[in-house]
């Protein structure tokens, strides 16, 4: 039997009404999905960054543009003069006496910045850094051709000049914690820009011929190796994208927002380097401190006050685990050897906390001849914690 006109009409009316509801629920759903989308993109950045306390407020009305690269041999006007922090020796002098003269960052810089001569021939090669840790995928020959290129495109009889810059935010601590689970999300974000490598443990180990013997732990045998330059120029790549990328015009002056990082945990923990340094290699027991009078913390807060210091932590015997299956892990790994070498390190611990303090402990030499690599000072974050949360306030 035929439908009526009027059984037709109710019928088109209830489609109508089901495809009016359907479209606002699927309105509302991608709506609470694009914010829930832009709140996981922004939330790392906003973790480590705020509005910067050291540029001049940037007007509201302002959006945020890709700049043009530029070749001219002239840095740009905002230079206004070119500063040789790190083509003299002498700051690391000063470095190692912590005593370096102020860094004249870029007020229109969030991050950490200044411009500085450098030879149009520039060399990467010499750099111990950049050929002990590289990217696997090359992206680190890529980055040096390209900076290579940059400073031949600004010659000028010879000379050409470059951005460098320093990291605005240190993943400090700790190893094994997920700390490069957090750099890599960190540097998802188009507001941040890659150094050539996740870590390089420059402030503890690279910048120093370390000596892991005990009995070679003697000032006269540390040389420097890796100088501040070779430390910088880690961040050359990310120097020049913070300079070309993501600026915002306000007026005359061009303000930067991009910011970069150093991600090497062991920052934190190991400074196995400070008795041959100065005021730390100022014996009064056994021809050697014990414990450091400065750790890489106060290095850090030196050169860049204003640095941002993230920590992850996490059960100190699941992290333990882990780093005992991180190292050789071509060896046969099992729980018996695992508990056994713990118990080697407890009591070797509880020997110096006999004679020394724990702070004396942790920072001693022989912490690391545990054989199997178990790294158990590793996590006594507390004692760490101290010495950073002594430097830096909670805020930064």
């Amino acid at each position: 039997m035929p439908c009526s006109k009027g059984k037709l009409m109710l019928k088109f009316c209830i489609c109508i009404t089901v495809c009016l509801i359907f479209s606002v629920m699927l309105h509302r759903y991608c709506v609470k999905e694009f914010k829930s989308l832009k709140v996981m993109y922004n939330v790392g950045y906003n973790i480590i960054t705020e509005p910067s306390t050291t540029q001049s407020s940037i007007p509201t009305s302002t959006t945020p543009t890709t700049s043009a690269r530029t070749t001219s041999i002239i840095p740009p006007q905002d230079t206004h003069e070119l500063h040789d922090v790190t083509n003299s020796l002498t700051i690391d002098n000063d470095i190692d006496n912590l005593d370096a003269e102020d860094i004249p960052f870029l007020k229109n810089y969030k991050n950490p910045c200044w411009y500085e001569s450098v030879s149009s021939n520039y060399d990467y090669s010499r750099n111990r850094l950049m050929s002990k840790y590289k990217w696997e995928d090359g992206a680190d020959r890529k980055g040096i051709k390209r900076m290579q290129q940059i400073f031949m495109s600004r010659d000028s009889d010879g000379e050409s000049w470059r951005l460098r810059c320093l990291p605005y935010f240190y993943i400090a601590g700790f190893s094994k914690c997920g700390t490069t689970d957090l750099f890599i999300n960190l540097f998802k974000n188009p507001l941040l820009s890659k150094p050539f490598h996740k870590e390089f443990p420059y402030w503890n180990w690279a910048r120093w011929r370390v000596a892991l013997n005990e009995s070679r732990y003697q000032a006269a045998n540390w040389k420097r190796v890796s100088p501040f330059k070779h430390y910088v120029d880690m961040f050359d790549v990310a120097s020049e994208n913070i300079r070309t990328n993501f600026t915002v015009q306000a007026g005359n002056t061009t303000f930067h927002e991009i910011i970069t990082g150093d991600g090497s945990p062991s920052h934190a923990w190991s400074f196995p380097s400070f008795r041959g340094l100065k005021p730390n290699n100022l014996s009064k027991k056994r021809g050697r401190n014990l414990e450091p009078e400065y750790t890489i913390a106060d290095i850090i807060k030196m050169l860049t006050p204003k640095a941002k210091i993230i920590f992850i932590m996490r059960d100190p015997i699941e992290r333990l685990f882990s780093d005992y299956f991180y190292f050789q892990p071509e060896a046969p790994k099992s729980k018996e050897e695992f508990a056994e070498l713990v118990i080697q390190s407890v009591r070797w611990f509880n020997l110096c906390f006999e004679k020394y303090s724990p702070r004396a402990c942790v920072y001693n030499a022989k912490a690391y001849d545990v054989k199997g690599h178990i790294r158990a000072w590793n996590g006594l974050y507390a004692i760490y914690l101290k010495d950073w949360l002594k430097v830096f306030p909670r805020d930064q």
